[in-house]
């Protein structure tokens, strides 16, 4: 049995990251070495030594710590911690990968970034997964999180994911839902996955099966109901916000609380991969804020967890990083089915060149902290708008790849901004036509 904590060493001192809340806390220096002399075993030390701070403020700290769980009453660290391998201004790995397992894709999409279908030529072996996977654990990478394409396409999916739960990382599954039967949601539940979540992009089957392909709705919704019954970690029906399903968000809602979802997520859309060849799909701005907004009624109404992204005064503090920009890059990262490393999903497939390296070629830890896109994206200086705005401390500007597409600047506004919906440049945009023919544009 793993410990709760996981700690490893940073640039301002030290991360602990905890398996059971999936929550992290950032410590200074002074706190690292705190923990450093109790994994020393000398934890009763610390009471004796100088500090710059009064034995008051110590005494303080030590329950903290001991509360939270760190630090047992002997005061003797109770974490697994990884050996220093921290990096000066950045974090010494991402805190959390999401990984397109497959392109591989028993669906076929209207909206799919990634144009999933077939199995990518030089995909990833499960051996090379395998090593991937043990690359992490020593860096200390905390969560990952499996889509596709499909990964439940992958027969060797499950051993995967077993793999990953028994390096002590906290695993989350996206899924289509098509192809999960009672037998393999139990193998699923055996695993204690941090939670699922399904794609699930209409309430009825005239919208489901236009966007996702003729009897998708059925399928879908058979394996969510089963997901539902069977994993103990709890099921979120995810909802890309597109034009479509507008209309059916009351229905949504009913159908997760039927069912027994969690909750609801309700994704921005993003004009890249097959979706620019779809700009009808698209909604504005505007609309998507008030549907964010009215889904969230909706869903507190029922029991249900909603979006969050309109409280931008309580979404966790992003502290972990100083620089302009989203998690992309540098808290999180992207690997594809073939082993390309990109600081999210849509910088690559909107724009190859921000690929940092291939793991078939280079670790991880190399790709992170050396290669050209990553320190392209931790380079972003803020613009005019988000640099005057009460929210940039907690919402780091939103997505830097929809500044990308819709004003050619990584740097650009979200228009998607809940606070400052842009509704005219989304107008431009599809005046334009450059749905079909964008490229972005290397600060």
């Amino acid at each position: 049995m793993r410990p709760e904590f996981l700690l490893r060493r940073e640039h301002f001192g030290s991360l602990a990251y905890s398996r059971r809340s999936h929550r992290f806390f950032a410590f200074d220096e002074h706190a690292t070495e705190i923990f450093s002399m109790a994994a020393r075993g000398e934890g009763r030390d610390v009471l004796a030594r100088p500090w710059p701070f009064s034995r008051e403020e110590l005494d303080e700290f030590l329950d903290e710590a001991r509360v939270l769980g760190l630090l047992g009453d002997d005061l003797a660290l109770r974490a697994e911690v990884r050996p220093d391998r921290s990096s000066p201004g950045v974090l010494s790995a991402p805190l959390r990968i999401y990984w397109g397992v497959t392109y591989k894709c028993n669906a076929r999409c209207r909206h799919c970034l990634a144009d999933a279908g077939k199995r990518a030529p030089g995909e990833l072996t499960t051996r090379q997964m395998i090593a991937v996977a043990d690359e992490l654990e020593a860096l200390g990478v905390c969560e990952v999180t499996l889509g596709g394409g499909e990964p439940l396409t992958r027969p060797d999916i499950l051993p995967f994911i077993e793999a990953l739960r028994t390096r002590g990382i906290e695993v989350e599954l996206t899924t289509n839902a098509f192809l999960v039967t009672r037998p393999l949601a139990r193998e699923l539940n055996a695993l204690a996955l941090r939670h699922v979540d399904v794609s699930f992009d209409g309430a009825s089957t005239e919208t489901f099966d236009a966007v996702r392909g003729p009897g998708t709705f059925v399928k879908a919704l058979k394996g969510l109901r089963v997901l539902c019954d069977e994993m103990a970690c709890g099921v979120e029906m995810h909802v890309t916000g597109m034009r479509p399903v507008l209309d059916e968000l009351p229905a949504l809602a009913d159908l997760a609380r039927d069912v027994g979802c969690r909750g609801i997520g309700f994704l921005k859309v993003r004009p890249v991969g097959r979706l620019r060849e779809h700009p009808e799909l698209l909604i504005s701005p505007g609309e998507f804020v008030r549907a964010v907004t009215r889904l969230e009624e909706l869903c507190d109404a029922r029991g249900l967890s909603g979006p969050t992204d309109l409280h931008l005064e309580e979404l966790p503090g992003k502290d972990l990083f100083v620089n302009f920009g989203c998690v992309g890059g540098n808290t999180t990262c992207w690997i594809d089915g073939t082993g390309s490393v990109a600081p999210c999903s849509y910088y690559q497939y909107l724009d190859a060149r921000y690929v940092g390296g291939s793991l078939k070629e280079r670790p991880l830890k190399e790709i992170w902290d050396r290669s050209a896109p990553f320190a392209r994206v931790r380079a972003l200086r803020p613009n005019r708008k988000c640099a005057r705005c009460r929210y940039l401390n907690t919402c780091r500007a939103g997505c830097r790849v929809l500044g990308m597409i819709y004003h050619g600047r990584p740097n650009a506004p979200d228009p998607y901004c809940v606070a400052e919906p842009d509704d005219a440049v989304f107008e431009a945009f599809l005046l334009k036509g450059r749905s079909r023919r964008d490229r972005a544009i290397l600060p």
